[in-house]
């Protein structure tokens, strides 16, 4: 851009005068410009979207003077510049005190005393010794027609909204600001919001400055402008105070990520996304590398997991068929307890962590003892567990991984089974001897002919065999088994069907077929239920007209025929003596 600038001022200074007589006319003239804005001056609208940063002090804007000076360059401009914003003033105004203060400067001779050359034009002399202070301005300001307005407009923008922005009263910023937008660069010029992502509404752009791209879009609410990078770049949801994304009391830092993203870092007591939850290490642990109690109770299995809130601590309570692994320094329901076998459980324990069926290695198997066990100081506190129970004398099989366990039933002496079910509770009976097989169906005639022969279910385990065959004292089965009556069932069938040997076959009344057609077709249809009705129409008036008298004579039948019952039961009267 500044090449570009340097390009077009080019052949404008080459076509500058190069003697002093030129700058002394113009500086003796009343300046008669109505309007001196970057958009009414020729040169001025190379900047119309703002003056480049950083020119200043460039071959565009030079301000280092020609002949050394012991002053720097901002004291050697400061006389001159010292005017040239005032809030007081209008920027014609300001202009104008500009070049008075610029002509004083140039028209100072060396020795302090006024140039002879800015005499009017009938005394002028001396022109060819020009004074430092006019080689100065000469070289910064490049000429009196074009490089001095917009260097003027170049300070003026810069200082005002400088200015501007150290305001605080409203109402002398806004017609400040009228003034800086009427005269000064406007960097919103052409809309440079349309491409910028995450802007709300494209065609609000704010000016904030006379330089290129002092301006500002309006971002969306998730987003801020960033007047370094000039794009909406996403906020920082940590410094969100109306909805922070996490709870301030339980959270110790909150990070947030390239991509919007937050990330909580909650106090040890609290877990979350937003560090809004008790922690419950259950679900999430202090340390995130260690294992949750959902999994190491094995939850997925039926199994629970209760958390203390507020801590990293749990526990288990394993379900049937499941047990803390010892081996591990943290609850759990690793183990497997094996399917086939009843304990006991202190339930004050909330978990299965002693086995009371084995006292000093022998095993309890009279209720005696277990009565003797659960009638101590608390029986309450203990839970049977009872394993799968194979009745009528079955044998409990478990599988390698004791996750499954059946029931083998017992066998007669042939190896026939016994019982069946998944707990051998159904006893197998025995059939009986066949019976003699019937006479053959049709007797004297058919071609297919059947006989059939049947036999009964008989029971063949008796109440003593089945108490024989249990685990648990007699005179608990006793009175277990005092009215047991199995349901017996036999494999097989209870009659069986077989063929005989076929006859001739058997006659049957049948019309031939011409006879059929001819008997049986729609007019004879038509006059059957003619018939049929004169028929039930003919019923119903008998019974209306001669149902009455039926009834009467059957009712004084029957009042005759008790008559003669109850003479014949009544006792004889004696005679009177």
């Amino acid at each position: 851009m500044k090449a570009l600038l340097l390009l077009c001022l080019l052949p404008l200074m080459e076509a500058l005068p190069v003697k002093p007589e030129f700058w002394v006319d113009d500086l003796l003239k009343t300046w008669s410009m109505a309007k001196i804005t970057v958009r009414h001056h020729r040169l001025g609208r190379n900047y119309l979207r703002g003056f480049p940063r950083g020119s200043w002090g460039t071959v565009l804007f030079p301000v280092l003077p020609v002949v050394p000076s012991k002053n720097l360059a901002d004291d050697y401009f400061k006389p001159i510049f010292g005017g040239v914003f005032d809030l007081k003033t209008t920027p014609e105004d300001s202009y104008a005190e500009f070049r008075t203060a610029v002509k004083k400067k140039f028209c100072e001779g060396n020795d302090k005393k006024p140039w002879k050359c800015c005499s009017p034009d009938g005394t002028r002399s001396d022109c060819e010794n020009v004074p430092d202070n006019a080689k100065n301005l000469m070289n910064t300001l490049i000429d009196p027609l074009q490089g001095m307005p917009i260097i003027f407009l170049y300070q003026w923008c810069t200082m005002g909204w400088a200015k501007y922005d150290e305001m605080t009263d409203a109402s002398i910023k806004k017609d400040l600001r009228s003034k800086l937008e009427a005269t000064c660069p406007d960097p919103c010029l052409g809309n440079p919001c349309r491409r910028i992502p995450l802007v709300n509404n494209t065609k609000i752009c704010e000016v904030t400055g006379s330089f290129e791209n002092d301006f500002k879009c309006d971002c969306e609410s998730t987003a801020e402008w960033d007047p370094y990078l000039l794009t909406c770049r996403p906020k920082n949801p940590c410094l969100n105070n109306k909805y922070p994304p996490c709870v301030s009391n339980n959270t110790l830092r909150c990070i947030a990520a390239d991509d919007a993203k937050v990330k909580c870092l909650c106090k040890s007591e609290y877990m979350g996304e937003d560090c809004s939850l008790e922690r419950n290490a259950c679900f999430e642990r202090l340390n995130k590398s260690k294992t949750t109690g959902n999994e190491n109770c094995r939850v997925h299995l039926g199994n629970e997991c209760h958390g203390v809130l507020g801590t990293d601590s749990y526990n288990c309570t394993c379900q049937y068929g499941y047990e803390p692994l010892l081996e591990l320094s943290e609850d759990n329901c690793f183990a497997r307890r094996d399917p086939c076998q009843t304990f006991y459980a202190i339930s004050s324990w909330n978990k299965n962590a002693i086995d009371l069926s084995k006292d000093e290695g022998s095993v309890l198997t009279e209720d005696e003892d277990w009565a003797a066990v659960l009638n101590g100081s608390n029986p309450k506190s203990y839970i049977m567990h009872r394993g799968v129970t194979c009745m009528n004398g079955g044998q409990c099989i478990t599988s390698a991984d004791m996750s499954r366990a059946i029931c083998l039933c017992p066998t007669a002496m042939d190896g026939s089974p016994l019982f069946s079910g998944p707990n051998c509770e159904i006893p197998i009976g025995t059939w009986s001897a066949w019976s003699s097989l019937s006479r053959c169906l049709p007797r004297d005639c058919g071609l297919t002919r059947y006989r059939w022969r049947r036999r009964r279910c008989l029971n063949s385990t008796s109440r003593e065999d089945l108490l024989g065959l249990g685990r648990k004292s007699r005179s608990i089965n006793n009175e277990l088994l005092a009215n047991y009556t199995p349901t017996v069932r036999c494999a097989g069938t209870s009659e069986e069907v077989l063929p005989c040997d076929p006859k001739d076959p058997c006659m049957i009344l049948r019309l031939p077929g011409y006879m059929r057609g001819e008997i049986l077709n729609y007019g004879t249809l038509y006059y059957f239920g003619v018939i049929t009705a004169i028929y039930l129409c003919g019923s119903f008036l008998s019974w209306y007209v001669f149902a009455n008298p039926i009834i009467r004579a059957i009712e004084k039948k029957k009042r005759k025929a008790a008559a003669i019952v109850i003479h014949r039961a009544s006792p004889i009267m004696p005679e009177r003596l």
